[in-house]
Order: structure tokens, then C-alpha cells, then sequence
């Protein structure tokens, strides 16, 4: 019988409006420092009103035998209201997971500022500090985003020591530079946007 799947669609808060039960088909893929994405194929009864940019589609599965549990989130980014040959009529909704919310910001600082210029601080946690002075606490208000639905993983301290300067530069880049510096250093981090339930994701990186 194979794996099963189940897909709600959620508020950009994440408050559930609607299980996804008549899917015709779902793909979605998960890949450290880039962005995954999903397509859901739903038939064209489907009320079309419900599926609005940044709402989510949360998509959990099951093994044979298992449990249902969440896997990832995706934000909707985009619809197309299609009819084939013989007639039939399709939605086809594109989702982008939370690493989206890193590919949506640039470093917003000046060169030579504390935000945009970081001297020997282990790599793992200058992810974390871009993270932060871009999109939580360390940011203008206006750019912050609200910890009920995004927080920021604790330092670990566990990666190689660098130093960078990334002035307006784009955060999930940035990021990936960092990967590649530490590799080059020895040692490999990782970083991700983490799903920790329908509404709430948080920002980790780690060796």
C-alpha cells in the first residue's frame, strides 16, 4: 500500500480552513539551503476563493503502517486555473517552503556596519545573527517577524570561526556563502527553516 499523505490548507497564521481530501496529485521536496517547493493538483470544483498568496499548505505523511506526522509547510505563491482537451478543468497551486522567508530579504545594512560586517564569529552562529538582525529582534520593528510565528535556534557554537561582509546582499545567499566558507574551513553546517507545527517555524543551523 505505500505511504499516504494528507494536506490541510491553513491561514498564513496557520489557523486549518480546510482538509485537502480530493487532491489529484501532490509533489513536494525538501532540500537543505534552497528553497523546496510543492504543487497540488486539485479538481476545478474546488472553491479557488480558499487558496490566497501565503496561505499554507501543510503537508503531513505516513508510512505503511505509521503514524501521520508533519513533514513540511509550504506558503502558496501561485495558482493556474487550467482546462485539458477532453475538457476537464484543474487548479494547480505552487507552494514555497520556509526557507522562502530567507530568499525574501537582502541585508539591509551598510557596509561596515555590525550588521553587515561580522569579524571571527563561529559560522553556525553568524547564520543565526544574520537571521535575527534581518528578520526578529535585531531588526527595525517594521521588518520583524512576529515570534509567535518565527523564532530563531539557540547558539551552538560548533562551527568553524569566519569573517564576512555582506551589505546588502541577499539573506539566504548570504547563508549559503556560509555554508561554502566552513566547508572550505573544514567542517560542514547546515542550516534550515524548520516547520515546528502548522503555524510556528524556526530558524536552525547546525554541524
Amino acid at each position: 500500500m505505500g505511504a499516504t499523505h494528507e494536506v490541510w490548507l491553513t491561514t498564513d497564521t496557520g489557523t486549518r480552513l480546510k482538509l485537502l481530501e480530493t487532491f489529484e496529485r501532490l509533489e513536494y521536496s525538501m532540500a537543505f539551503h534552497q528553497v523546496g517547493t510543492c504543487q497540488l493538483v486539485l479538481p476545478g470544483s474546488f472553491d479557488k476563493t480558499l487558496l490566497q498568496v501565503d496561505r499554507k499548505l501543510c503537508v503531513s505523511r505516513a508510512p505503511e503502517g505509521g503514524s501521520m506526522a508533519l513533514q513540511r509547510v509550504y506558503f502558496i505563491r501561485k495558482l493556474t486555473d487550467n482546462t485539458d482537451n477532453d475538457g476537464n478543468r484543474r487548479l494547480t497551486v505552487f507552494g514555497l517552503d520556509g526557507n522562502d522567508l530567507l530568499r525574501r530579504r537582502i541585508v539591509a545594512y551598510y557596509a561596515a556596519s555590525a550588521q553587515a560586517s561580522k569579524t571571527a564569529v563561529a559560522a553556525d552562529d553568524m547564520m543565526k545573527s544574520v537571521v535575527n538582525d534581518n528578520h526578529s529582534a535585531g531588526a527595525p520593528a517594521a521588518r520583524q517577524l512576529s515570534t509567535t510565528y518565527f523564532t530563531i535556534q539557540a547558539n551552538a557554537t560548533a562551527g568553524p570561526v569566519v569573517t564576512k561582509e555582506f551589505a546588502w546582499r541577499n539573506v539566504l545567499s548570504v547563508l549559503q556563502d556560509l555554508v561554502a566558507t566552513a566547508i572550505e574551513a573544514g567542517t560542514d553546517v547546515y542550516f534550515d527553516v524548520v516547520r515546528l507545527n502548522e503555524s510556528q517555524f524556526e530558524f536552525r543551523s547546525w554541524i
